[in-house]
């Protein structure tokens, strides 16, 4: 006789079924968990960059400007203290909430700039609290364009510290959708009923991993676009666009220590410019500083290099010139400028320029080379202005 066939569900049909539908809840719990997580990782992704650092820093860089607004006025010095205080609580704030370790170069050189600001009202406070106004009041005015021009560079440095953040933020987010990809594909093998799901629920995952890695690009992209930028601007002056003096003093002196075939260090300085900016006003005074940079770059360009050192005053670095040449090219400049149609408001502002030559000897550093130019100048001023002195 045939043998009865065996039911393979006999005897153990709903130990099997409770396996099955076993491996199905946990299956289930494990892809909801996961959705959660992902859920999750994708609302901390969408939203934006903190904004408390670059609020702070807009902060500061508006009672930067009042302070300047204060001291021109000039406002009584209780004010100007209690303004000074209110900078050092920002200055702290700004330096502990903003993520400078993601900007590894320049977050370094923006940091310091931030203490160096730091010890500079520290010191104003110090000295108001003395007693010792007016000459703080008088550095002050000296010192806040250069400290407001600090800010500037500093805010696209948070910026892009920020962005940077967020950067990495979706580096971790791509490393966590590898692992669920693989995660669900063990999920699919052990729960067969569940396999459909499972994989459009992976289609789905690698298609938001090519829109993340996308973006990634465009982020490291503009990140790349934004820290050649700050290059740019952490070198240039930014009213003239001229090399600023950092820029002027590093590569005078890489020039000189490569070249030993003559040149010449000139300095030039505006004549009478409180007087233009006192009777014209600071916009009429930017103006003037402005065709002086366009009128170097004119006369210049394929001389040497050159750049505002400040204020009102120049550098310039001939390469290659003899004693004759140097003093030629300075007495064009002179010239150029004291022929400049200089028009603010329909008036025209006369404009006149001392300038002091300082000739190469062996000088592998700019800075004996400016010390000599800046006593040639003085000189020059000495003498009546509107001059060359070598």
């Amino acid at each position: 006789m045939d043998k009865p066939q065996r039911n393979p569900w006999q005897g153990s049909s709903r130990l099997s079924l409770g396996l099955l539908f076993g491996v199905i809840a946990i299956s289930a719990a494990i892809i909801i968990t996961s959705l959660m997580l992902v859920i999750d990782q994708g609302r901390s992704l969408a939203q934006p960059n903190d904004p408390h650092s670059l609020w702070k820093g807009y902060n500061l860089q508006h009672n930067i400007r009042r302070l300047d607004a204060m001291v021109q006025q000039p406002a009584p010095a209780a004010q100007v203290l209690t303004q000074l205080r209110v900078l050092q609580s920002q200055i702290t704030l700004l330096n502990m909430n903003t993520p400078f370790e993601y900007m590894p170069v320049l977050g370094a050189q923006a940091r310091q700039d931030l203490l160096a600001l730091q010890q500079q009202v520290q010191g104003w406070v110090t000295a108001m609290s003395a007693g010792e106004a007016t000459p703080v009041l008088e550095g002050i005015r000296r010192d806040l364009p250069a400290s407001l021009q600090n800010i500037h560079r500093m805010m696209n440095v948070i910026e892009n510290a920020n962005t940077n953040r967020n950067d990495e933020h979706r580096q971790h987010m791509l490393a966590y959708f590898d692992h669920l990809t693989w995660l669900l594909l063990g999920l699919a093998v052990g729960g067969s009923l569940l396999v459909g799901y499972l994989l459009m629920f992976i289609l789905r995952l690698r298609s938001m991993r090519s829109h993340l890695e996308e973006a990634n690009h465009n982020l490291e992209r503009r990140v790349d676009e934004r820290t050649r930028e700050l290059s740019i601007l952490a070198s240039m002056d930014m009213l003239t666009g001229l090399y600023n003096r950092r820029t002027v003093i590093e590569r005078a002196n890489h020039w000189l220590a490569q070249h030993d075939d003559g040149g010449a260090v000139l300095m030039l300085d505006l004549d009478h410019f409180k007087q233009i900016n006192d009777n014209y006003g600071h916009q009429a005074g930017d103006k003037a500083l402005k065709y002086v940079a366009r009128l170097m770059k004119e006369q210049l360009r394929d001389k040497g290099l050159f750049g505002r050192m400040g204020g009102e005053e120049f550098a310039i670095l001939l390469f290659a010139v003899d004693e004759q040449q140097a003093l030629a090219t300075a007495e064009s400049l002179r010239l150029g400028i004291s022929q400049l149609q200089c028009r603010f408001d329909e008036v025209l502002i006369p404009l006149s320029a001392s300038v002091g030559i300082a000739y190469r000897l062996d000088e592998r550093h700019v800075d004996p080379l400016i010390a000599r130019a800046d006593k040639a100048l003085y000189r020059a001023k000495h003498e009546g202005r509107n001059r060359v002195v070598a």
